[in-house]
């Protein structure tokens, strides 16, 4: 879900940071995730970290993407 999220960040050319603004949310929500996913990638022990579903919801209607974009 991550990549797929990088990948419109680059298609886009915006940075996590305008998305944060635009979506109301804080940074930190963001970085955590990409923490996390930056130490799931290492041993992928786990099912892959995916932000709250408040935030799935958000990013889909900022991207303009259905929810299916980062859920399937």
């Amino acid at each position: 879900m991550y990549r797929k999220y990088l990948a419109l960040l680059e298609e886009r050319k915006v940075t996590t940071k305008q998305v944060c603004d635009a979506m109301d949310i804080p940074e930190s929500t963001m970085s955590m995730w990409k923490i996390r996913w930056l130490e799931w990638e290492q041993t992928k022990e786990k099912k892959e970290p995916t932000p709250s579903l408040d935030t799935i919801l958000k990013l889909s209607k900022y991207f303009e993407v259905p929810v299916e974009y980062f859920t399937s």
